[in-house]
């Protein structure tokens, strides 16, 4: 019962790392079109494929929940602590502009 609990909360938080990222993805579309592409913006690239992976990651979480750890509870943590940390690194570089309005 503790392998599904654990799954099922990450997978919960990494749903709404993605809910996050794809509004910063709306937002990214919305400034680019109001300033006719400026190229300094390469994030959203970045941001699309972080989703992709997060994607990936939730697939695995729903599919792949082992019934026994064995182990395999670190690689999940590892897994979820650097999709997280990915994420605050790519929200810092991103420029303060995405998000207003």
């Amino acid at each position: 019962m503790e392998e599904n609990t654990f799954c099922n909360t990450s997978t919960l938080e990494i749903k709404e790392i993605k809910k996050s990222a794809l509004d910063i993805l709306k937002r990214f579309d919305k400034l680019l079109h109001s300033r006719k592409a400026n190229p300094v913006f390469a994030y959203p690239d970045e941001l699309e494929k972080l989703i992709k992976e997060i994607k990936d990651r939730i697939d695995k979480y729903e599919t792949e929940c082992p019934l026994e750890w064995n182990g395999q509870k670190s690689e999940f943590e590892s897994e979820l602590l650097e999709l997280k940390k990915k994420y605050q690194e790519l929200l810092s570089k991103i420029p303060s502009e995405v998000f207003i309005g």
